[in-house]
């Protein structure tokens, strides 16, 4: 027994040990961990067990001298993992560094050095993406070598979640097949740069902005080409909140405006939808605080939920011809908005679409809408009880 307290002794020298107490101290003061806690317990048993083993044969004491040698070498061996048998109500090191580690977020370990993916890391991405949006290509970045191609970032960054871009079950036939039509585009999942752009490129060799990055123009032009790709998408939030702009000009390539592409743009005060656009994202330009004139191309066939909300200096706005649908809120909240003409060709209106302020709690003053007899113009004026003026 001496020579079992010795060996306990000399590893654990600020241990008091006291078997007929069946208690062995000061351990987790000084060690700090919950691992040797656990194996304090454990290492009690044991010396009390050797102790009654030395009692019932004293010749045992050579052999139980060895063993609590080995226990103690493995005890503080850093590449041997420990398993405390003495009492099975305790965990393991390894299971409690399990339960230590349980995140809903993988840490960096979880990448592997080749750069791919573990199975749980890929986990947690799939349900980042089902809260992006789905329509053209959405921020996806891909690692890549750079010395191959100067211009890909590799990068891996995120960009804040935004509500999903999903086209509305009732939408009509036309825009339907234009969605179609570009959501069958796909991008390569590489994000390039050049000048002040970050871009993707689709299968056929279009370009799509995926992101604005100069905060120093006030008046720009989107770029008809970038390295040669013809633009013509601009991307979800691509010159998401750059208050700087005052002037933006849509180039006749562009046929997609994506979902909040514009949103936050304060100063932006003039909008021309070229023809060539066949859709506008919802909340395209929601908040452009200080829009005051919109001229809606005809190549447009719905005006998405939100479009121009919170566009308070908003006083005249011009609508395309093959508009069929504006959706709800698409003009709320646009207070100086107080006449607005109504093409032949909408056939639907949603509640709330335009009139409203306040979180559609209140009417806007002397709001009046000029369109067709007839026509779903009259109708939402007449459901709404806004002042109507017939085209003659």
């Amino acid at each position: 027994m001496n020579e079992i307290s010795t060996l306990v002794k000399n590893r654990f020298k600020d241990v008091s040990l006291d078997v007929k107490s069946e208690k062995i101290v000061s351990i987790y003061k000084k060690r700090k961990h919950r691992k040797v806690a656990a194996l304090a317990g454990a290492l009690s048993c044991f010396v009390i067990a050797a102790t009654v083993l030395i009692q019932v044969n004293p010749k045992s004491v050579e052999r139980i001298t060895i063993a609590t040698e080995k226990f103690l070498s493995n005890l503080f061996s850093e590449s041997t993992p420990i398993n405390v048998t003495a009492d099975s109500s305790v965990p393991t090191s390894p299971q409690r560094a399990t339960e230590k580690n349980k995140s809903t977020k993988p840490s960096k370990n979880d990448i592997t050095t080749s750069g791919k993916n573990t199975s749980s890391y890929n986990q947690f991405i799939d349900s980042k993406k089902q809260t992006e949006p789905t329509y053209h290509s959405q921020k996806v970045l891909t690692k890549s070598d750079s010395s191959s191609n100067p211009k890909v970032q590799t990068t891996k960054t995120t960009e804040p979640a935004k509500p999903a871009a999903k086209s509305n079950s009732t939408s009509n036939s036309n825009n339907n097949n234009a969605t179609e039509q570009t959501d069958a585009l796909e991008s390569d999942g590489i994000i390039y740069t050049s000048d002040n752009y970050k871009y993707t490129l689709f299968n056929n060799g279009t370009a799509e902005i995926h992101e604005y990055f100069c905060n120093s123009k006030s008046n720009i032009s989107i770029p008809d080409k970038l390295d040669g790709h013809i633009v013509t998408s601009i991307g979800y939030a691509a010159f998401y909140c750059h208050p700087e702009l005052t002037n933006v000009t849509i180039s006749e390539h562009i046929t997609n405006i994506g979902e909040s592409a514009f949103e936050f743009c304060s100063h932006i005060t003039n909008i021309i939808i070229p023809d060539s656009v066949t859709n506008i994202g919802k909340s395209a330009f929601q908040a452009c605080s200080r829009l005051s004139n919109i001229k809606i191309g005809n190549g447009l066939t719905k005006i998405d939920a939100n479009t121009f909300k919170y566009c308070k200096a908003l006083k005249t706005v011009t609508i395309g011809k093959n508009v069929k649908r504006i959706c709800e809120g698409a003009f709320q909240s646009c207070r100086y908005l107080t006449r607005i003409t109504i093409p032949a060709n909408v056939t639907t209106i949603d509640n709330f679409a335009m009139g409203y302020y306040k979180n559609n709690n209140t009417k806007i003053k002397d709001f009046t809408i000029v369109g067709y007899t007839k026509t779903e113009a009259e109708h939402y004026a007449n459901n709404n009880g806004f002042a109507f003026i017939a085209v003659t």
